[in-house]
């Protein structure tokens, strides 16, 4: 099993909703953002300990304060570095507090088993995920577009991410996002495909070809 990563999970377009959640006034933290493994449970009382895990509830936090401040106590002693669970408006700036004083991450999910499955694809199915956005980038290449712009915008509504055409003086054409430009800046256009993070924005890069010299 793959660790999972907050940022993987966050990039994901299907992810069932998911947010951090952080006090109003929490200062800068390194809350765990690396999960070795998970568990979807709708009761936190049937959770089984999971050192390092996260927890993901299908049900939606108790409204006493003391009664969230339980849940959050019983999650990290399981272990689990990580809470998502649903209507997380509910939790108090309290328990909020307690969650980063006890180093949990909190999360909110509209969908728990859309998130979960999320995960399953992230720590354990990889591969299939990598398959499904190639099947995808396939399906709306064969798209019968009108002109670029139109295949932009059938393959980022398809991807669920922004596409964009580039080159080392800028963007030729996007669709479904914003280029950052320090993300612009650190593409090498000489390899034959480049890779960059620069938080928190992700690109890929490939060879295409335009009028102009080195587009990727």
């Amino acid at each position: 099993m793959n660790p999972l990563t907050l940022a993987g999970l966050l990039a994901l377009p299907d992810n069932g909703g998911l947010a951090v959640v952080r006090p109003r006034e929490a200062e800068p933290d390194q809350l765990p953002s690396v999960w070795d493994g998970i568990v979807w449970s709708l009761d936190a009382r049937d959770l089984t300990a999971v050192p390092g895990g996260l927890a993901i509830l299908g049900v939606e936090p108790p409204s006493e304060p003391w009664q969230q401040d339980a849940l959050i106590r019983r999650v990290h002693d399981l272990g689990f570095t990580g809470l998502a669970l649903p209507r997380w408006h509910r939790l108090g700036e309290g328990t909020r507090r307690l969650g980063q004083r006890l180093g949990t991450q909190l999360m909110a999910v509209e969908d728990s088993l859309t998130l979960a499955r999320a995960c399953w694809h992230l720590s354990e199915g990889k591969d299939a995920l990598t398959l499904d956005y190639v099947r995808k980038v396939a399906r709306s290449i064969a798209y019968p577009a009108d002109n670029l712009a139109d295949l932009l915008r059938h393959l980022s509504s398809g991807l669920g991410h922004g596409v964009a055409l580039v080159d080392a003086e800028g963007v030729l054409a996007s669709a479904g996002g914003y280029v950052a430009p320090e993300l612009l800046r650190a593409m090498d256009f000489a390899p034959w495909l480049d890779f960059v993070t620069d938080p928190p924005f992700t690109a890929a890069s490939v060879p295409g070809s335009t009028a102009r010299a080195g587009p990727g």
